[in-house]
């Protein structure tokens, strides 16, 4: 199994996990770009825009690009990691003062 086809399939896990709880999610599927996810809420919170990482690894410029984009749209910046395996983790990320807090869906 390839990078890609792995990252593609946990764009799938973390999509099922949150429609199976109620959100409406959109995947940007091959688009290469900063937002692998768009996640509707059921109820009123936040849009979530979110990174898919199998392993929590997210470079400085994604980081930085990600929480321009939520800034700039009043969403959410999220990091999905499934850190070992077993279950997602879902952190929000806060541009300032540059750091992660983990968030329940």
């Amino acid at each position: 199994m390839t990078n890609y086809s792995r990252g593609a399939n946990f764009e799938r896990q973390v999509r099922t996990d949150l429609e199976n709880r109620g959100w409406f999610v959109i995947r940007a599927a091959g688009s290469h770009g900063i937002v692998d996810l768009v996640a509707f809420p059921p109820n009123p919170r936040p849009t979530w825009f979110i990174q898919c990482k199998i392993r929590r690894r997210i470079s400085p410029k994604e980081r930085t690009r990600l929480g321009e984009i939520a800034m700039s749209t009043s969403c959410y910046a999220i990091l999905a990691s499934r850190p070992k395996r077993g279950t997602i983790r879902y952190e929000r990320y806060f541009p300032i003062p540059n750091q992660w807090e983990e968030i329940k869906p």
